[in-house]
C-alpha cells in the first residue's frame, strides 16, 4: 500500500514532544529517554515495518510479565528477540541506524498508542519494562554516562541526615546498604514499587533511596515522562486525520496488539466440518483448554455464553465455516428444541462470525484474556493450568500421555508460579516433540492447534 512512497511521517507540529529536534548523528547513548522527537524522513514502508518490528519486542515483554518471568530467564528469551527485530549495539558500523530504528519506533508506537487510557497504560507498562531489562545489561560506564546526561532532580541525603537515620535506613533498607552507600531524597510516588515491596525508608512522604537501587528510580522517571508525553501526544493527535494513509496504520498498529490477538493461518481450505471437530479433538490437535470444553459438551449437551464465546471463536478461527458452525452447535446441543436453538442460540453464532448486528468477526481468544476470565459455577471455560486442582491437571495430563514424575512436577511448579503459557507450551513439547523445546511459546489455543495441525502434516509426508 505504501510501496516506494516516502513523506515526513513525524511533523514540526508537537506531535510527538517539543521544537527540539534529533539528528542521526545525535544517539550518544544506547539507552534513552526518546526525550527528543525525531523529524528526519523515513518511507511508509519504514514507519509501519520499524513498528511491528517493535511491537514483536513488547509482545515478548508482555509475555514474560504474564508469566512472571524474570532474571536469566527472561534475558534468555528477550536476547534472540531483541538481536532479530531491534538490535542495539554498543560498538560498531550500525550504532546510528540501529539507534535510529530504536528512536523513530518508539516515537510511532506513541502515536499509536495515545488515543486512550488504556493503550497508554499499556504502553508506558511495556516501555517501561523494555528500559529496565536495557538498563540492567547495558556497559557500566555507558550506564553512568547516560544517568549523568540526564541531570535528574533528586537530592543528595547529606551525611549528617544519613548519620541521624542510619539505624531505620539499615533496618528499611533491602538489601543492606554498604557503611558509604550514597542516597537520594524523592516523593515517595515516584518509587512504587520499591515502596510497595518495604525496600526503602519513607519519611515524611519521603522515600530514601540508595544508589545501588537506583534503577527504580531511573525506570520510574522514564515511566513518568513518557505518560506525560502521550497525554500531549494524544491532545495533538487529531492533525494526522488529514493524512488519510497514516492514520489507519496506526490503527492497525495499536488495535492489532491490545490483546495480541491470533494471527496465524485459518484453515478454511481444509474443508472443516461439524464432525471434524471431534476427530481433531481426538488427534490431539487441540489444546487442554479446548478438549476440556469438547468434552463438557458431549458429555452435558450444552455450554454456558462465555464457554460458547471461546469455544466458538477457537473453531470460527481453525476453519470452522458459518453453516458448519451452526450445524456443530446444533448437533451437540441435543436437548435443546430446534426452535429454542434458532431463538436464543443460532443468532448469537452469526453475529460471532460478523454476519448479524455490528457485522464484525469476534477475535479468537488468547491465553492472557483467557486467563482472566471469571469462570462461575458449573462453568467450564478459563485456562485449565489456572483453574483445575494439582491431582486433576496431573490426571488429565496423564490422559493425555504425560506420565513422567519430574515433567509433571515442573508443569506443577509453572502452574503454581502462574506461568501457564509455559506449562502450555511444555506440554505441546512433550505430547507432539518428543520434548524438544519449541521455536514459540504458545500465548493463544488457535496457536497450539496451528503447531500441532502442521506437525501431524510434515510427519505425514516424511512418511509418505
Amino acid at each position: 500500500m505504501y510501496r516506494h512512497s516516502k513523506r515526513r511521517v513525524l511533523e514540526r507540529n508537537n506531535i510527538v514532544g517539543d521544537d527540539s529536534t534529533v539528528t542521526p548523528a545525535n544517539y550518544p547513548h544506547r539507552l534513552s529517554f526518546y526525550a527528543l522527537p525525531p523529524l528526519e524522513e523515513i518511507t511508509l514502508d519504514q514507519f509501519e515495518l520499524w513498528a511491528i518490528d517493535r511491537l514483536k519486542v513488547l509482545a515478548e515483554v508482555e509475555r514474560c510479565i504474564v508469566n512472571n518471568i524474570t532474571g536469566q530467564t527472561m534475558e534468555s528469551l528477550l536476547k534472540p528477540v531483541l538481536a532479530e527485530h531491534l538490535p542495539l549495539g554498543t560498538h560498531g558500523s550500525a550504532i546510528e541506524s540501529e539507534r535510529k530504528k530504536d528512536h523513530y519506533s518508539h516515537y510511532i508506537l506513541r502515536l499509536a498508542f495515545c488515543r486512550n487510557e488504556d493503550l497508554r497504560a499499556k504502553l508506558v507498562r511495556l516501555e517501561t519494562a523494555l528500559f529496565k531489562y536495557r538498563f540492567a545489561t547495558d556497559d557500566s560506564n555507558d550506564r553512568k554516562s547516560f544517568i549523568q546526561d540526564l541531570n535528574l532532580d533528586w537530592e543528595q541525603v547529606s551525611q549528617q541526615e544519613k548519620d541521624t537515620l542510619a539505624a531505620e535506613l539499615a533496618h528499611a533498607t533491602v538489601p543492606s546498604p554498604a557503611i558509604n552507600e550514597t542516597y537520594f531524597k524523592v516523593d515517595f510516588e515516584r518509587v512504587c514499587d520499591l515502596v510497595e515491596s518495604r525496600r526503602v525508608l519513607v519519611k515524611r512522604g519521603k522515600a530514601y533511596v540508595p544508589n545501588s537501587l537506583q534503577q527504580s528510580l531511573i525506570a520510574a522517571e522514564f515511566s513518568s515522562r513518557l505518560d506525560q508525553a502521550l497525554m500531549l501526544t494524544a491532545r495533538a493527535l487529531p492533525r494526522l486525520e488529514e493524512d488519510q494513509r497514516l492514520v489507519p496504520v496506526l490503527t492497525h498498529l495499536s488495535s492489532g496488539f491490545a490483546w495480541q490477538t491470533y494471527s496465524g493461518p485459518i484453515y478454511s481450505d481444509e474443508g472443516f466440518t461439524a464432525d471434524s471437530v471431534a476427530a481433531l479433538d481426538r488427534a490431539g490437535h487441540f489444546p487442554l483448554c479446548m478438549h476440556n470444553m469438547q468434552r463438557g459438551l458431549e458429555v452435558n449437551q450444552h455450554l454456558k455464553y462465555e464457554g460458547r464465546k471461546q469455544y466458538g471463536t477457537f473453531l470460527r478461527a481453525i476453519g470452522l465455516s458459518v453453516e458448519e458452525s451452526l450445524k456443530f452447535w446444533r448437533m451437540m446441543f441435543k436437548k435443546v428444541t430446534d426452535d429454542k436453538f434458532n431463538k436464543e442460540y443460532a443468532y448469537n453464532i452469526k453475529h460471532s462470525y460478523g454476519l448479524v448486528g455490528s457485522r464484525r468477526a469476534y477475535e479468537p481468544q488468547n491465553c492472557v484474556h483467557i486467563g482472566m476470565s471469571g469462570v462461575g459455577r458449573d462453568e467450564i471455560h478459563g485456562c485449565p493450568y489456572k483453574e483445575f486442582s494439582p491431582d486433576r491437571l496431573a490426571s488429565e495430563l496423564r490422559e493425555m500421555g504425560i506420565t513422567d514424575t519430574a515433567e509433571l512436577s515442573k508443569i506443577r511448579d509453572l502452574t503454581q508460579k502462574h506461568q501457564y503459557s509455559m506449562a502450555c507450551t511444555r506440554v505441546f513439547e512433550l505430547t507432539h516433540q518428543g520434548g524438544e523445546p519449541s521455536k514459540e511459546t504458545i500465548m493463544a489455543p488457535n496457536t497450539y492447534f496451528s503447531l500441532s495441525y502442521e506437525h501431524a502434516k510434515k510427519t505425514e509426508l516424511s512418511q509418505s
